[in-house]
């Protein structure tokens, strides 16, 4: 058993993580647009060449097309291994090319390190090496390499799984966490509410009926409205942010037509059709009483999700991670969505990933010292579940 263990663990090396790193960087996978192939290629071509046979799954939705790539080891999956290749756009602000990986020091910059593709790197040189003791596992491992995790994942794990490609029972998901569990993420919920009124001349109000005063009033009764569960232990409480308003023509001109955005995060348990019920009902006692009329879109959703700690998922990551770097992992919560919401809906998931900052920002960057760990938490982990018998 110990000989199988450090067989796999040998195989992992920083500086094979750090050049399969380097070579996702170098392909530029921003979304928007998304449809750049060529990062799903490459990943085919890595996998292809260390002896598997994985598959390209195009999603064309919406007029575009974008690209994930699948690989399975062993025998019926049980762990499923997910990291999104998509990145944000490089945006301005960088002193570094963001396609040019750099390193300085212990850090490796370039966009989509830390967000996803320094945790995709070690995902794939983690699966590599239990290749060598495939035969060995009681039950398989899966490999999600997928587009669109940027966007709203419809092109991606949300895809894969309507469609039924992916079965599992337990999920990792590579976001940074420095080796931290994320055992807990708040929902989101995303709406656009447009009120219509009537246009007169601005001398005349009267005559007009002001939909950015409606718009305004709409806006300062939404903190009367229940966001249900109120406290969680590790999520602390949910939020909203009203994040755009837009309306108007001119500042003489009574203006007939506003629009804002909002952005909840919700706790586990709170159920975003309820939230929606409310903010309908606040906007109909708002237009009744100023003579207005509104429009209510939900321009995105995802659910909050939570794991138990007791999971079998957790324990083996906790174990893993502590033979690796010899302390236990967290066990935290993070306000921010991933794809882990998708997955949890279906399978006991959690984020794990390396280390590294600015995700989103300029001189993005991960810790290289923290790739080989990582990759050896990943192919140790997927060993407690499917050759020591932890499961």
């Amino acid at each position: 058993m110990r000989a199988e263990v450090e067989r796999v663990l040998g195989a992992i090396r920083t500086k094979d993580i750090v050049e399969t790193l380097s070579s996702l960087v170098r392909i530029r996978s921003e979304n928007p647009p998304g449809d750049n192939p060529e990062i799903a290629y490459f990943i085919h071509k890595f996998l292809e060449e260390s002896g598997f046979s994985p598959r390209i799954i195009p999603a064309s939705l919406k007029g575009v097309t974008m690209y994930n790539v699948l690989c399975s080891l062993g025998g019926a999956p049980v762990l499923v291994l997910n990291a999104h290749h998509d990145t944000v756009p490089a945006g301005e602000g960088w002193t570094k090319d963001p396609f040019v990986p750099t390193i300085e020091g212990d850090k490796i910059f370039g966009r989509g390190t830390c967000d996803t593709k320094g945790s995709l790197a070690c995902m794939m040189h983690a699966f590599k090496a239990l290749s060598l003791v495939e035969d060995d596992l009681q039950g398989g491992v899966l490999l999600m390499a997928v587009a669109d995790e940027e966007g709203d994942a419809s092109h991606g794990t949300r895809y894969l799984l309507e469609k039924g490609f992916v079965k599992g029972k337990y999920a990792i998901v590579g976001e940074a966490t420095a080796l931290d569990i994320i055992v807990a993420r708040k929902g989101v919920l995303w709406l656009k509410v447009k009120i219509y009124g009537k246009s007169a001349h601005g001398s005349l109000p009267r005559a007009g009926r002001n939909a950015i005063q409606g718009a305004v009033e709409a806006i300062r009764r939404l903190s009367e409205i229940d966001l249900g569960i109120r406290e969680h232990p590790v999520l602390k409480r949910p939020t909203y942010n009203v994040g755009t308003i837009k309306g108007g023509i001119k500042v003489n001109v009574v203006p007939d037509y506003c629009e804002f955005t909002v952005d909840f995060r919700l706790l586990p348990g709170t159920d975003t059709s309820f939230i929606v019920k409310q903010v309908e009902s606040l906007l109909s006692e708002v237009c009744e009483e100023r003579d207005l009329r509104f429009e209510l879109e939900v321009m995105f959703s995802a659910p909050p999700h939570e794991v138990d700690t007791s999971s079998p998922l957790v324990k083996a990551i906790d174990w893993a991670v502590t033979q690796i770097r010899g302390s236990p992992p967290k066990k935290l919560g993070r306000a921010g969505s991933s794809d882990v919401v998708f997955l949890g809906k279906m399978m006991d998931a959690v984020d794990l990933g390396c280390s590294g900052g600015r995700a989103h920002g300029p001189d993005e960057y991960a810790r290289v010292s923290s790739l080989e760990p990582t990759a050896k938490a990943y192919a140790l982990t997927a060993l407690k579940l499917l050759f020591l018998g932890e499961r």
